[in-house]
């Protein structure tokens, strides 16, 4: 597979092109570069045939002979000693993949440092959201199964529930996903699978209508703002409005998020957005005791922003501003970036496959070579990505490369 790009960028360049209008700039010259590299099945599957042989994955899978011929194309090759035919991506990353297209396209951006919604995918690659959603998913989890090595902060997952905004299979009937955090319900949580499962409470949740999985959570979730739909005109137009509303509030003085959001009576996951995209733009800053100020100037720059950021982060108690923890502000920007404006939300199932997402976006462990790490955590499936379970406490990367 070809190599990125270019050399890898550093920590304060990968954030500054997710944070700015560059994102979308990046995101249009890498879908036109991937369709000059790879313009068709063909090529993406001799790209794929040349790593596999890199990697020695072409080996008879009968009598693990490396002395092997392609046959039908792509899919299969016959062993020059046993005679007998292999199928080229059984048991691999890329089992049974009817668009390599789509697969390669999702492992290439990450593989260059960058991430797409599904529904963007979708459109650019040609395949339905919902292949796209699992697509990304699958790579996720891949980049999860990886052992780090780096330093990392836990976070207990409950503190992330304002994010929450899609429904899963850990979302109790008639509750909001912002609000399925409480502590009866999280009594029955368990990070392994089995046990969580197994609980009669669970059983339960799990044979109620109103719980669907992950697949089928855009008909549950239209009542919520952050459907994974991207935003229409409508909706842009009220940003506009909330946020013109939220600075007339803070010309006032220094206000609290609870205060903000009692003033303009609305949900507070849409107050939230809001809040990060004026504070990611410089327009106001946190201080002190989880409050809000507008900022001095109004031409505040990234780095300014990042600076600023630690009095809030969901419920106000993740990021304080403590000098310990300045090694996760970045990783946490993408984060409320990635999930707020670009997934539209997210469900409580699968935080930590974003978390581990933004720590690679921010550190750039993998760049480069993403696609041999998929190809070596084996096969996925769907099996196995619909019984993945965020654990209690999830990990956000440090890293030394902000500058205040």
């Amino acid at each position: 597979m070809q190599h990125p790009l270019s050399d890898q960028p550093s920590i304060k360049e990968r954030l500054y092109i997710f944070m700015s209008e560059e994102y979308f700039n990046r995101r249009e010259f890498l879908l036109s570069k991937f369709n000059e590299l790879f313009p068709d099945e063909v090529s993406c599957w001799a790209a794929v045939i040349e790593e596999f042989g890199r990697m020695g994955l072409l080996a008879c899978k009968h009598c693990s002979s490396e002395s092997v011929q392609l046959v039908d194309g792509f899919r299969k090759y016959r062993c020059d000693e046993c005679h007998r035919n292999s199928q080229t991506t059984a048991g691999t990353f890329l089992h049974g993949v009817k668009k390599i297209r789509a697969w390669l396209f999702a492992v290439w951006i990450v593989d260059n440092g960058f991430y797409v919604s599904s529904k963007w995918l979708g459109q650019a690659i040609g395949v339905s959201q919902s292949s796209a959603l699992h697509i990304i998913k699958s790579a996720m989890l891949a980049l999860e199964m990886r052992v780090p090595g780096y330093d990392t902060y836990s976070i207990e997952t409950f503190r992330f529930r304002e994010f929450f905004a899609k429904r899963s299979v850990l979302t109790p009937a008639l509750v909001k996903p912002k609000d399925e955090m409480n502590s009866c319900f999280d009594q029955t949580f368990n990070s392994d699978n089995a046990d969580f499962y197994s609980s009669d409470s669970c059983e339960e949740v799990k044979g109620t209508s109103s719980i669907c999985p992950e697949n089928q959570a855009a008909k549950i979730s239209t009542e919520y703002q952050f459907a994974d739909q991207g935003a229409d005109q409508g909706l842009e137009k009220l940003e506009d409005k909330l946020s013109a509303e939220i600075l007339t509030l803070l010309k006032a003085g220094p206000k609290s998020i609870n205060d903000i959001i009692e003033s303009l009576t609305l949900e507070d996951a849409s107050v939230l957005e809001v809040l990060t995209e004026l504070e990611l733009a410089g327009r106001i800053r946190g201080i002190s005791g989880g409050r809000f100020v507008l900022s001095n100037s109004s031409s505040n720059t990234l780095s300014g922003g990042v600076s600023n950021l630690g009095s809030h982060f969901s419920d106000g108690d993740i990021l304080e501003a403590h000098s310990d923890l300045w090694g996760i502000k970045d990783v946490a920007l993408v984060f409320m970036r990635m999930s707020m404006k670009l997934a539209r939300g997210l469900s409580r199932k699968y935080l930590s496959l974003y978390i581990g997402l933004s720590n690679e976006l921010v550190l750039g462990e993998v760049y480069g070579n993403f696609l041999q790490i998929c190809l070596s955590v084996g096969y996925i499936g769907n099996r196995k990505l619909n019984s993945y379970v965020v654990d209690k406490d999830i990990r956000l990367a440090l890293s030394e490369g902000m500058i205040a």
